[in-house]
């Protein structure tokens, strides 16, 4: 496929070098020497569902093949226990192409909420940080179902960020989706991959044409949410 734009999604970005002479240098290494880079940051480990928003919109301005791409690593170890002992931070990186063709996972609805209050209560507030994240879920889940028209009993999977059991628990809920359709194969053997759980997740699933498949993302204050629908092609 031809990639003439590339969204690039990473909260990891400490050094100036990274976001620009490396990133062209990595663009060029794999032959993509006209692409057009497009940096998205602020959402955190959320930044999937802020990145492929983008992608959609420029797939719906007219550009053929978007190339999604979202890498993180941890600054230092002491920052890999995320608060308030929710996960446990792993560096990687994953990527899709988003396109108008109707082949992998359609993008039936997206959207992303806030509350800049949750990062005011990251540090010793255990208590209101799961309070907002529960209310950024719910927001998030219940736009894209009341977008598409969906009931949560249709919703095959549930893909999240690799968390602790009762965040993941928690998320269930807030989508009224039962526990047992959550995707946590790779807590364990991956733990948090940042914004690159989602992706990493979505292609370990098991799916057949037409499942719904509800891909949800949280940062420190933002939740989104995407309903997907699997479609006939690879």
């Amino acid at each position: 496929r031809q990639i003439d734009v590339v969204v690039w999604g990473s909260t990891s970005f400490q050094n100036r070098a990274w976001y620009c002479a490396d990133v062209s240098r990595a663009l060029g290494d794999v032959g993509l020497w006209t692409a057009t880079p497009i940096g998205v940051t602020l959402s955190e480990c959320g930044n999937l569902i802020a990145v492929l928003r983008v992608a959609a919109g420029l797939v719906a301005a007219g550009h053929a093949n978007v190339l999604v791409v979202v890498t993180d690593c941890a600054a230092s170890p002491e920052q890999r226990l995320v608060p308030p002992s929710v996960a446990v931070l792993s560096d990687g990186a994953a990527a899709c192409v988003v396109s108008a063709d109707p082949r992998g996972f359609e993008i039936r609805a997206i959207r992303q909420v806030t509350n800049h209050r949750a990062r005011q209560t990251v540090d010793d507030q255990a208590v209101r940080v799961m309070r907002h994240n529960a209310e950024g879920m719910r927001r998030a889940t219940n736009a894209v179902l009341a977008a598409t028209g969906v009931d949560p009993a249709a919703i095959k999977c549930v893909v999240t960020n690799n968390l602790a059991r009762p965040v993941l628990e928690m998320f269930a809920a807030q989508a009224r989706v039962d526990y047992a359709r959550v995707f946590r194969d790779h807590v364990a053997d991956y733990g948090h991959v940042f914004a690159s759980d989602g992706l990493i997740n979505l292609a370990a699933i098991p799916s057949a044409q037409d499942d719904c498949i509800l891909l949800a993302t949280n940062g420190t204050c933002n939740w989104g949410a995407a309903l997907l629908r699997r479609t006939e092609g690879d």
